[in-house]
């Protein structure tokens, strides 16, 4: 099994809290993880990124600055869509 390299990202060591708004998405740990389908591969990453109770984990297979690319670029666009009580993408909308 591989070994688990963490990072947490985001945070203010310095103050012990986050240095963003707490309902900001931002992401707060990429890890490697072993492959989830249990192949040879050794390029997978979770990631987790959270906006106060809410966190949204998921994975990826990359390099480690492709995948902590992907997760900014996520938990920007969740960060979008929220602003001004926006939908989802998932959300139902109104009929005509």
């Amino acid at each position: 099994m591989t070994s688990k390299q963490s990072t947490s990202v985001g945070a203010d060591p310095a103050a012990g809290r986050t240095s963003v708004h707490p309902k900001e998405y931002r992401v707060t740990r990429i890890e490697k993880i072993p492959s989830p389908d249990g192949g040879p591969d050794n390029d997978w990453y979770q990631y987790v990124i959270e906006a106060g109770r809410s966190t949204i984990t998921g994975c990826r297979r990359g390099s480690r600055a492709q995948v902590a690319e992907h997760a900014q670029r996520y938990a920007e666009e969740a960060n979008a869509r929220s602003v001004d009580g926006g939908a989802g993408h998932w959300a139902p909308r109104r009929r005509s």
